[in-house]
C-alpha cells in the first residue's frame, strides 16, 4: 500500500460523508416542508372550526334555536351540528392541496 492509495481511501471516505451528509440534510429540509404544510392544514381547519362556531353562536342569539333547547353545547352549536354553507370551504378540498403541495416539495430539488 503505497501513499496515492491511502490518499485514495481518504478520498473516497470524505465523498461519502459528504453524501451521506447531503443527504441528512434532503431528509431533514423534506421532514420541515411536510411539518410546515401539517401546520398549516391545522391552522386553517381550526380557523374554519372557529368560523362555524362562530356563526352558530351568531346564528342562535338572533333566536333560530332549536325550540324546547334552552342549553347551548359547550361549542356553542344548536343541537351540536353545523351545516356548511356556501362561502364555507371545503376541508377536504384544502386537505388534498395541501398533499399536493407536501408532494410537490418532497420531489422537488434542493435549490
Amino acid at each position: 500500500m503505497n501513499v496515492d492509495d491511502i490518499v485514495a481511501e481518504q478520498i473516497t471516505a470524505a465523498r461519502i460523508r459528504v453524501q451521506a451528509a447531503k443527504r441528512q440534510r434532503d431528509e431533514l429540509a423534506a421532514a420541515r416542508r411536510r411539518g410546515l404544510v401539517a401546520r398549516h392544514a391545522a391552522k386553517l381547519r381550526n380557523l374554519d372550526a372557529a368560523e362555524r362556531r362562530r356563526a352558530a353562536a351568531e346564528k342562535g342569539l338572533h333566536g333560530t334555536e332549536t325550540p324546547g333547547s334552552s342549553v347551548t353545547p359547550p361549542d356553542a352549536t344548536p343541537d351540536g351540528s353545523i351545516r356548511p354553507t356556501d362561502a364555507t370551504p371545503d376541508l377536504a378540498v384544502i386537505h388534498a392541496q395541501l398533499e399536493r403541495i407536501a408532494d410537490r416539495l418532497d420531489t422537488e430539488e434542493i435549490r
